[in-house]
């Protein structure tokens, strides 16, 4: 059985008023979420709090999806309620399950590992840039599509947004020593993954990786809300 540690940091930046970020960060149930808002007003911030809310309620893997498919329906219903256009927010979870884990995603939020001192990114971003560089393997880059492509950011899937959502899971094996970074788009849009896994290196305690990222972060702009979630794995001994 695997135990994890976390901590979290989330932050307005240096250029937005308000924080539409929502962190949900248990140790204790292995579970940690990430959630990025987005709406007119005050929609983006009430989107990614219910989500966080209805993850909140999960005690098994198997019911993440579930738990987004509530959400969505809040926050949809919500968005009505409240004359909202385009109201959502993304997802990235990551959750225990025994000497494993499901990562759960949809939007753009990201979950890193670092294992070995590699770093490898195990979401892919449902994103009009990121599709059309997958379309086009070898000719044409995430970043590429980012800088070039008018509608690079413009997200494909979300939860709130469309009929209905569709998140990606993957299982993941964890090992002792594992770290996992989880972490919206204000941050890996303006670090590159070479550099997250450098603040990643576990000589540095969680805090102080949270504290050099988001140091890099503010120092590379800040233009968005930033929000983090750093959690180690050991082995639990029973």
């Amino acid at each position: 059985m695997k135990k994890t540690f976390g901590d979290s940091f989330s932050d307005v930046g240096l250029v937005r008023t308000e924080n539409q970020d929502s962190v949900l960060s248990l140790p204790e149930r292995g579970l940690y979420v990430i959630a990025d808002g987005m709406g007119g007003g005050e929609g983006g911030a009430v989107a990614s709090k219910i989500l966080c809310e209805e993850m909140a309620e999960v005690k098994k893997t198997g019911k993440m999806k579930d738990a987004v498919k509530r959400a969505h329906k809040r926050i949809a219903e919500f968005a009505v309620s409240h004359h909202y256009h385009m109201m959502g927010t993304t997802v990235a979870a990551l959750m225990v399950d025994g000497d494993d884990a499901i990562v759960l995603w949809a939007g753009d939020s990201r979950v890193y590992r670092l294992r070995g001192g590699k770093t490898e990114c195990l979401t892919n971003d449902h994103t009009i840039g990121n599709e059309l560089s997958r379309l086009s393997p070898g000719s044409l880059t995430s970043g590429m599509a980012k800088r070039s492509h008018p509608l690079a950011h413009v997200l494909t899937r979300a939860v709130g947004v469309e009929k209905e959502v569709i998140p990606e899971e993957l299982r993941v094996d964890l090992k002792g020593g594992d770290r996992f970074l989880i972490c919206t788009d204000g941050v890996h849009d303006v670090l590159a993954d070479e550099t997250i896994g450098q603040y990643l290196d576990p000589a540095h305690s969680r805090q102080e990786a949270l504290q050099d990222l988001s140091g890099a972060v503010r120092k590379a702009g800040a233009h968005d809300n930033f929000s983090m979630i750093v959690a180690d794995v050991v082995d639990e001994k029973g």
